[in-house]
């Protein structure tokens, strides 16, 4: 027995089009409404495409865009973002979502010491420096945090280059908003808006680490 249609309506908005200047204004989207219904296996549905759908939230992670909707069908056929309480207004629920980027934590023996995305984790552990995200994500050279050291601990660098002891793991909701607090700040401060793919902020105190003379004898 097919799932009986408990509601349904329709939402207006635009649809993101396949080509990025496509549509009537050039800006790749296309205003229209999508027809929407709530069935009895509880799930909502693509009235047109007869598929699932989801409404999802997204968190920009430049501070600046705004938060926005998006609602894809199951086979990510088309896409299409609700006007501002669309989704409200007929009772479909949205997913909410942290950011578009994923954020991660580096630890060095369990302890939480930098968080940022993977491309600016990947080169500053490699290179030792903040550059052009590229590359692939490789953590074990090492290259920055070998190269300073904890002023709570000093004399000793913050990683030893033991592959075992450093571990990448997903940033926590406190860690998140931590990063775009210093994102925003750091606009503020300089006044320019950079790529916030190339921010890491550090969650200990760090200082340039210097072998002692007896160390390198």
């Amino acid at each position: 027995m097919a799932d009986q249609v408990l509601c349904a309506n329709k939402l207006a908005g635009h649809y993101v089009l396949d080509s990025p200047t496509g549509g009537p204004r050039g800006d790749g989207t296309e205003d229209g409404y999508l027809h929407v219904e709530k069935r009895s296996d509880g799930r909502w549905y693509d009235a047109e495409l007869d598929a699932r759908i989801e409404a999802r939230e997204i968190v920009p992670l430049d501070v600046v865009t705004q938060r926005y909707v998006i609602i894809e069908d199951e086979e990510e056929y088309r896409m299409f973002v609700p006007a501002p309480g669309e989704c409200e207004r007929v009772g479909m629920p949205v997913r909410r979502r942290r950011a578009r980027l994923d954020l991660h934590v580096v630890e060095i023996d369990g302890r939480p010491v930098v968080v940022g995305t993977e491309d600016g984790i990947s080169i500053y552990l490699e290179r030792g420096e903040e550059q052009e995200p590229g590359g692939d994500f490789v953590p074990a050279l090492g290259g920055g945090l070998q190269g300073v050291e904890d002023a709570a601990n000093p004399g000793h660098p913050v990683w030893d280059g033991e592959p075992s002891s450093l571990h990448i793991r997903g940033a926590t909701d406190a860690e998140i908003d931590l990063w775009q607090r210093r994102l925003g700040q750091a606009w503020e401060q300089t006044g320019k808006v950079f790529d916030p793919v190339c921010l890491l902020v550090f969650l200990i105190s760090l200082r340039e680490f210097r072998r002692r003379r007896a160390d390198c004898e």
